[in-house]
């Protein structure tokens, strides 16, 4: 079995070591990169302190910048200081869809920047590093797939890895010193097996974002709970006559929680049976950790239902944090890191593995002449 198991290891990061290294390099640049667009933004303006305006003066402050007709889906509020505000709208045109976000500073209202989201670099680097550029499903499905091998290799690798001969103590170092073949297996086992816990986690929730459906209706099987995304989108009213602005759509949802928690963000229905979602970040937030979602019925100004993170059951928080997870956000900055670093494994990995693999072979050669 464990022949077996080296085999399937060592031709899995042979024929895979290219995509995955380009998984980790990709995957580690957007872990910071909401802090490289902030600066980048700063360095542009300078924000105002003060009393960050209402929702819809936003909004009308976005919508003098950009062409007629476009359609907002999207505002977001910030949480800290002299930070910017966003708006998303959106145009449709037969088959075209324009795309615009409007960069406002919250205080002051002025427009700091209108750019095309799709233009992003970030935004071009997370479609490569979720979906290769390839669209629809079977660009996740690929990169999915990555992350099956993933957890494949981690387990693999500590069966591999279990000591027999050495104890564990050696099994879990290496020294600079050693050359050759030692150096190699020893930097590669020892490095394998203390992050194999981050690896799991990580390729876990690289997994569920690629098969969510699947992944999630396995995770509610072991932990139940409500698959909150698949009911949030299944959510119906009836549409009537009469329509809350948005900012009574905001107060009406900010009855229903906390006074210490913030307006985060406000989700536009896509459809007119469709309810608002108010997002609130709660008191001391991460960001990127799950927020309260309180959705609206802005005909007939009821709350339709309230979703808070701290009454989820086990099977949902799991779910609720395996964006955040993977992403690096929502922990603080050791986890920020963390992943960060993480990213470099399946290139250390791939080096100490393939120059293992050709030491082998090179030294099988010598003995056969």
């Amino acid at each position: 079995m464990r022949k077996i198991l080296k085999k399937l290891h060592l031709y899995l990061a042979i024929i895979l070591c290219i995509p995955l290294v380009l998984q980790g390099i990709t995957g580690l640049i957007m872990v910071f990169q909401h802090e490289i667009s902030n600066y980048q933004l700063r360095a542009k303006h300078v924000f105002a302190s003060g009393e960050i305006q209402a929702p819809s003066k936003i909004i009308i402050s976005a919508l003098t910048r950009v062409p007629e007709g476009l359609k907002v889906n999207f505002i977001k509020l910030p949480i800290a200081e002299k930070s910017p505000a966003i708006v998303r709208l959106t145009q449709k045109i037969e088959e075209k869809k324009s795309i615009f976000e409007v960069v406002i500073d919250p205080v002051s209202l002025e427009v700091v920047e209108v750019k095309n989201p799709e233009n992003d670099f970030f935004k071009n680097l997370k479609k490569f590093h979720s979906s290769l550029f390839i669209p629809g499903q079977i660009g996740k499905n690929i990169v999915g797939t990555f992350g099956l091998v993933m957890l494949f290799m981690v387990i693999s690798g500590l069966v591999i890895w279990w000591p027999k001969k050495i104890t564990f103590k050696r099994a879990m170092t290496f020294k600079f010193s050693s050359t050759g073949k030692q150096f190699h297996r020893d930097l590669h086992s020892a490095v394998g097996f203390w992050t194999s816990l981050i690896i799991l986690i990580t390729s876990f929730a690289g997994v569920y974002l690629a098969f969510t459906p699947q992944t999630t209706a396995t995770i509610l099987a072991i932990f139940p709970g409500k698959d909150l995304k698949k009911s949030a989108n299944e959510m119906a009213i009836d549409p009537g006559l009469s329509f809350l602005t948005i900012d009574e759509l905001a107060d009406l949802a900010a009855k229903n929680i906390s006074s210490d928690d913030k307006l985060f963000s406000i989700n536009f229905p896509m459809k007119p049976e469709q309810p608002f979602r108010i997002n609130f970040a709660p008191k001391n937030y991460e960001d990127g950790e799950p927020i309260i979602t309180v959705f609206v019925d802005q005909y007939w100004q009821r709350v339709l239902e309230v979703r808070d993170p701290k009454n989820y059951s086990l099977g949902e928080k799991i779910i609720a944090w395996q964006h955040s997870i993977h992403a690096g956000e929502g922990l603080g900055y050791l986890w920020k890191i963390t992943v960060f670093l993480t990213g470099f494994l399946p290139l250390l990995f791939s080096i100490t593995g393939i120059s293992l693999w050709l030491i082998k072979r090179k030294n099988k050669k010598m003995k056969a002449v």
